[in-house]
């Protein structure tokens, strides 16, 4: 029973970026577990796939519950571990404390569907950065219509909608084929440095890779997107008088955030003359601060991701708004928003 040398926060390392695609329910056949198949380790929940180099090489080869391992890497505090297969199961051997975990060897998740990245290729820092930003813009319902849980980017722009709020990134993506991502998956993304893409040799997948070797694919949605011509017209706000928003606005926003829930991170500004008043809440609390300012214009109310109004106030504090819309605009990235409700 031959024994591997692995490194232990390494390992760990390795375990953590996997359980992005490991399902605690399990769906899917091994959705729940690290696959370890030749020399790689796999993680399959049916709409990501993750496949990195194997801590253990390929000496181990087989599938083992992804919580149970992680559970005993993390309890154990040698630098360096001794891993070895053993009679159905994997054994992990510190200096003062061993541990086994029952491995299969029948290799059942069905990751194989799923077609390798061909032809990666740089990608631009810019495009992960503004796919995330529209991520938050997207609807947490999932019984909503498709199209508003979904992430839409082409070679001009990366644009996504939940109906009451409109973001758009203008920038060259160098993307040959539209993506269409959900919203969840995208913020996935957001955990890894990520380098490459491949979002063309696969149909119904985009596949992104790091520096160190580990890639993650995510399905993507085959339909059509929204008409552009009604895309461009959520740009045009008719009627619309340019207003300046409070210095002291990004403050605000700040403390707002406290309250802001991380599932669906919003806040509800209220600007009426010589007041602003911005409003938070999640599960078990609440925020709002009300200041006078100095303000004049319109009086109005929308919501926003606080974090992405605090990056657009630092570069303007200009909004375009009329009686139904709020449009926010920097350096060919736009924000609407449709107005809760005037301020009577």
């Amino acid at each position: 029973m031959k024994e591997i040398e692995v490194k232990r926060e390494e390992a760990l390392r390795r375990f953590d970026n996997a359980m992005c695609a490991v399902e605690t329910k399990r769906c899917l056949i091994q959705s729940d577990s690290f696959v370890f198949f030749k020399g790689n380790l796999i993680t399959f929940s049916g709409e990501i796939r993750t496949i990195q180099p194997s801590p253990f090489g390929d000496e181990i080869e087989g599938s083992i519950l992804a919580q149970d391992l992680l559970a005993v890497f993390k309890k154990f505090s040698d630098e360096n571990l001794l891993i070895s297969a053993g009679d159905g199961e994997l054994l992990v051997s510190g200096e003062k404390r061993k541990a086994g975990v029952k491995m299969d060897q029948d290799i059942l998740m069905p990751f194989k569907t799923v077609q390798r990245a061909k032809e990666y290729k740089p990608l631009r820092p810019e495009l992960m950065d503004y796919l995330v930003q529209a991520s938050l813009v997207c609807s947490k319902d999932e019984s909503a219509n498709w199209e508003m849980t979904h992430v839409h980017a082409n070679a001009e722009f990366v644009d996504a909608t939940d109906r009451h709020r409109y973001f758009r990134a203008s920038l060259a993506t160098g993307l040959d084929k539209p993506l269409l991502i959900q919203a969840k998956l995208v913020q996935v993304l957001s955990k890894f440095k990520l380098v490459e893409i491949d979002a063309t040799t696969t149909e119904g997948w985009v596949h992104f890779r790091t520096a160190e070797n580990f890639e993650i694919s995510l399905i993507m949605n085959k339909s059509g997107y929204f008409k552009r011509t009604m895309l461009d017209n959520l740009l045009v706000l008719p009627d619309a008088k340019y207003v300046q928003l409070p210095e002291n606005l990004e403050e605000i926003l700040a403390r707002a955030e406290i309250m802001s829930d991380k599932e669906n991170q919003s806040v509800e500004i209220t600007l009426k003359e010589g007041e602003v008043s911005v409003f938070s809440k999640k599960a078990f609390g609440w925020f709002r601060e009300t200041q006078k300012v100095d303000y004049i214009g319109p009086d109005f109310s929308f919501s926003i991701n606080p974090a992405f109004l605090r990056g657009m106030l630092k570069k303007t504090k200009e909004m375009l708004v009329n009686d139904f819309l709020a449009k926010v605009s920097v350096d060919g990235t736009h924000f609407v928003a449709a107005l809760i409700k005037k301020v009577v």
